[in-house]
């Protein structure tokens, strides 16, 4: 008996980590904040990660080998980039077992580009899982639409 109240904190802690309700707006950064226009010769790339598996659990996103911010889950990014291709890493914790992902996009002058982190699991039985990562691109009206009613703006990492 004497452990069940700390056994019923620790789990009430542990849900409220996974919890899906938005955070409180005093970590001081915008909740909104509109990609604004490139200058001549680049163009918008936007990534976003709503509420999506692994929970908690923070990737480092890189372009072109540096690195463009690190979103925890309903964070978002925009940076203005040179025109062409540009190599997308999302390097997950080791420590989560979810795989990385690595590829190419190709920005276009006019056409922002928007891409969503999600995750999956899917378990097998009791015992073992299998987890996924995507970045899939969305829309521009449909992502904003997402962005604005989940996330949180964070500022790139700079040097872009």
């Amino acid at each position: 008996m004497k452990l069940t109240a700390p056994l019923l904190l620790l789990a009430c802690l542990l849900t409220a980590c996974s919890s899906t309700t938005p955070r409180p707006l005093s970590f001081g950064m915008p909740v909104f904040v509109a990609p604004t226009a490139p200058e001549k010769g680049k163009s918008t790339l936007v990534i976003y990660r709503s509420s999506e598996n692994p929970l908690v659990a923070v990737p480092t996103v890189m372009v072109d080998g540096r690195i463009l911010f690190n979103p925890a889950e309903r964070d978002y990014t925009w940076a203005h980039l040179p025109l062409g291709s540009h190599r997308i890493v999302v390097d997950w914790p080791a420590s989560t077992d979810w795989p990385d992902l690595a590829f190419e996009v190709e920005l276009v002058e006019g056409s922002p580009l928007y891409l969503k982190l999600s995750g999956s699991y899917q378990r097998r039985d009791a015992y073992e899982g299998v987890a996924g990562s995507t970045a899939n691109a969305v829309p521009p009206k449909t992502a904003l639409g997402e962005i604005q009613a989940c996330c949180r703006y964070v500022p790139h990492m700079g040097g872009f």
